[in-house]
């Protein structure tokens, strides 16, 4: 355990580099749609060696404030933290940990292990529902996509 806490606390505490931040950057694809400023991803990316110290201040000053500055609302550097995958910095740390950390039967949230266990394991569940000889029993389908549009 205590070799696990090292490894964690190497990549939960260490603050992201400029070369994090650039890899971020470049792994978003060049043809997502416009943002509120009209720049698509690539015009970022292409012009990283201009605007890529301004990018790397603000990004390093969001992970350390942890908010959101107003004036980012406006532009597309908006993108990070809304994305689909919004973590991309932060799971380039802790996909080595999260297998550790996360049981077999949540493998979704884990590279490699496979979304479709979960849904025959819901649609088992689902198919038996309405029979009677069994105990009292609830379905619930939550939406927890807002729950994590946030890196709190």
């Amino acid at each position: 355990m205590d070799q696990f806490c090292l490894l964690s606390n190497r990549y939960d505490c260490a603050p992201f580099s400029n070369l994090d931040t650039k890899e971020a950057l470049l792994s978003i694809p060049t043809i997502k749609s416009l943002g509120p400023d009209r720049h698509i991803s690539s015009f970022f990316r292409d012009s990283s060696q201009i605007i890529g110290p301004l990018i790397y201040a603000a990004i390093h000053e969001f992970f350390e404030i942890r908010s959101m500055p107003e004036y980012v609302g406006t532009t597309v550097l908006l993108i990070l933290p809304k994305l689909l995958n919004p973590m991309i910095m932060i799971y380039g740390r802790l996909k080595d940990i999260l297998p550790h950390l996360i049981s077999q039967s949540q493998g979704v949230f884990i590279q490699g292990r496979k979304l479709l266990f979960n849904i025959l394991i819901c649609q088992e569940i689902a198919r038996h529902y309405l029979r009677k000889n069994i105990s009292h029993r609830c379905l619930m389908k939550i939406d927890m996509k807002k729950g994590f549009d946030s890196i709190y």
